[in-house]
Order: C-alpha cells, then structure tokens, then sequence
C-alpha cells in the first residue's frame, strides 16, 4: 500500500500537464480527480514572435521560464521554417548562435527534447532567480524573452533592464480559464467528499 492509499486528491493544473503528476499520487494509492483551471493556448496573434525568430542573430540570450515557452517557441520556429535572417542556415544553427537560459529542471528537460542543452539554469527553481546568479555580465546583453500573453516575470525584466540588458519580450502562448468543468469534480467539492486540492500555480488559485 502506498503512503497516499484512501486519499482522493484533486488536480487543478492544466490537462496537458496533469499526466506525471496523476501517475505521481496514483502510484501512492491515491485516487485522483481532475479539475484543470488553466488552459494553455496559443496567443491572439504570432507577430511578435514571428518577428524576433526572424531577427534571432541578433540576440545573445534566450530566457524560458516555463516548459510552455518552450513548447510554443519551438513549435512556432517549426511552423515558420528556415529563418529569413539566416536563409542558408539551419534552425538549428541559428539556434546555436544563442545561449539558452532556463528556470526549472522541466524547462530543462522539455528543451533537452528538442535537442538543445540549457547553457544556464539557476541553482533555486524560481524564475526571479535567474539574474541573481546569471553567470555572465548583464550590461549590454540583447535578451529575448518569450512568455505568456497575459504577462508575468516583471520583476525579472526590470531587473534585466535596471542592470543594462535590452529585453524583448514576446507572446509565445496565452493562459485562461476552462469554460467548462468535470461535473464529477464539482460534485465532490460540493459533498466534502476531497481530502486535498492541489494547486501548481496563483493563476489555478484564482481561477478556482
């Protein structure tokens, strides 16, 4: 018997991030539901990133926060095709010509799934962290920020810009609420019938 066996657990992160977790607490003897508050989706329009993919020599670092920037980065450079800025060049080879910088060993793992190694990942898993302990001198860096939409990271970009970096931030995807919920899931909520809630993020909190 696993240590979470008679606990019935609900899983509020977003339903194309659940799975490991899910395999996590079942593999524990829980028994889990699920309730995403956050979908994740492209942005309303591409301009933005289109454009700085189109110009990506001109940077000197790359910043991913999130496996989700990864994930819309990627699939965005794959979508456009050989980058205007370097027509004989591969994407990958243009890519090379960037550091890459990533918060969190996911963020790690999904860009090693690409093919590429992180050139820098901060010791504490915190985006916030990143320029606390960046390994090369700020000022004058060009750094390209692909993030959510909506936005987030601020003090991390003021704090780039207030050392003398120049930060281009760009939508890569937009994160919003579910329109729809698992009834099963509101009708344990409703009968107390959960032992626990979890919550991966402020923005599953608030949309809860």
């Amino acid at each position: 018997m696993g240590s979470l066996t008679g606990q019935r657990i609900l899983i509020t992160r977003a339903a194309s991030q659940s799975s490991t977790f899910r395999d996590l607490l079942e593999a524990q003897g829980a028994t889990v539901m699920e309730m995403p508050t956050l979908e994740i989706g492209p942005p309303s329009s591409w301009a933005e990133l289109d454009g700085a993919i189109a110009q990506l020599s001109r940077y000197h670092w790359l910043v991913l926060t999130s496996a989700n920037a990864v994930e819309f980065f990627w699939q965005r450079l794959e979508a456009i095709g050989d980058l205007p800025s370097a027509p004989a060049s591969s994407r990958a080879d243009a890519l090379g010509q960037l550091k890459i910088a990533v918060v969190g060993q996911k963020t790690a793992a999904v860009l090693r799934q690409k093919g590429f190694e992180p050139s820098f990942t901060p010791p504490d898993f915190i985006a916030d962290s990143l320029i606390e302990h960046f390994p090369a001198a700020v000022a004058g860096l060009k750094i390209l920020f692909p993030r959510v939409e909506s936005g987030g990271r601020e003090v991390l970009v003021r704090a780039f810009q207030a050392a003398g970096a120049e930060v281009t931030e760009v939508a890569a995807y937009e994160s919003g609420c579910p329109k729809l919920a698992d009834p099963a899931a509101i009708a344990a909520l409703r009968d107390r019938t959960l032992t626990a809630i979890t919550f991966a993020s402020s923005k599953t909190v608030r949309h809860f």
